[in-house]
């Protein structure tokens, strides 16, 4: 059954909402959408940071930004209260390894772990989960790095991480 929701233009999320409800947020000029799954208000549209290193990331490693920035001195501020939606990561060689994102200097003091090929012993060149519900915070700096490997070094690293405006 599809259900026609009307797109109300509010600067506070309804009350009540149901999953796919949608309202327009007059202080972040976009369209929210109420996403039951992860219990929150999220904005339609996608923020996308990639961050990746060339050659070979050591554990321990801050990935860089454009124009190879590092993020461990240049940390990633979040322009909004954001949740980390989804990610993918690419390698040129298989990998195992944790990869940390942590908010270093915030409120939320969020930490997250993605361990890439987590499924199994195999290594692997390509990642991709878009089932992440971490909330990082209006001011909070975001580390992305190589916590640890199964694998060595790890080949030119390249991530791109997806978050959604939150209300």
């Amino acid at each position: 059954e599809i259900q026609n929701h009307r797109l109300q233009n509010l600067s506070t999320p309804p009350a009540s909402p149901v999953n796919g409800l949608i309202y327009f947020d007059t202080d972040l000029a976009c369209a929210m959408v109420y996403d039951a799954v992860r219990s929150k208000w999220l904005s339609e549209a996608l923020v996308t940071l990639q961050v990746g290193r060339t050659g070979a990331a050591a554990p321990g490693t801050s990935l860089r930004m454009a124009p190879d920035v590092p993020m461990s001195t240049t940390p990633f501020k979040a322009p909004r209260n954001l949740t980390l939606v989804g990610i993918t990561i690419a390698t040129s060689a298989a990998e195992q390894f944790t990869l940390r994102i942590d908010d270093v200097i915030g409120g939320s003091s969020t930490q997250l772990a993605i361990l890439y090929a987590a499924a199994g012993p195999v290594a692997t060149t390509s990642y991709i989960d878009n089932t992440l519900n971490s909330a990082f915070n209006l001011n909070d700096s975001i580390d992305v790095y190589i916590l640890s490997s199964l694998t060595g070094n790890i080949s030119n690293p390249i991530v791109k991480l997806f978050f959604k405006y939150r209300k």
